[in-house]
């Protein structure tokens, strides 16, 4: 019993050192964009997709939030870039699901769109 008490509390410890190296945009709430029409689509030459619009929300308080960032890194960020333009092209609104702030291209912190939603 009481190696089991040991581990537990061992195990605990472990789970709190780990949720604490996660990076500041894993401990956001996130939040829905609200529909909005696409004004501009940007790819920056560091391969970063900026999406413009105007009326997106901003539910995790980033330091700006005309436009919403699809970081170079993340998977499927070509499959994002594709879905804004066509919604750009046939005057289509867009929906993002919102998981914390991001350092963008322009130097502010905005909107990281994780999941995106065409009409």
């Amino acid at each position: 019993m009481r190696f089991l008490r040991s581990f537990a509390t061992f195990a605990t410890f472990a789970a709190g050192l780990l949720l604490m190296s996660l990076p500041t945009s894993a401990w956001a709430i996130g939040g829905n964009s609200g529909w909005f029409a696409p004004t501009g689509v940007w790819a920056g030459d560091n391969g970063e997709v900026i999406i413009l619009g105007n009326g997106i929300l901003n539910p995790d308080s980033c330091a700006t939030s005309g436009y919403i960032v699809i970081p170079a890194t993340m998977p499927g960020k070509d499959t994002f870039l594709s879905i804004a333009l066509t919604a750009k092209a046939t005057g289509k609104r867009l929906n993002f699901w919102m998981v914390g702030c991001v350092t963008s291209l322009l130097g502010q912190t905005t909107p990281y769109g994780a999941i995106i939603e065409s009409e």
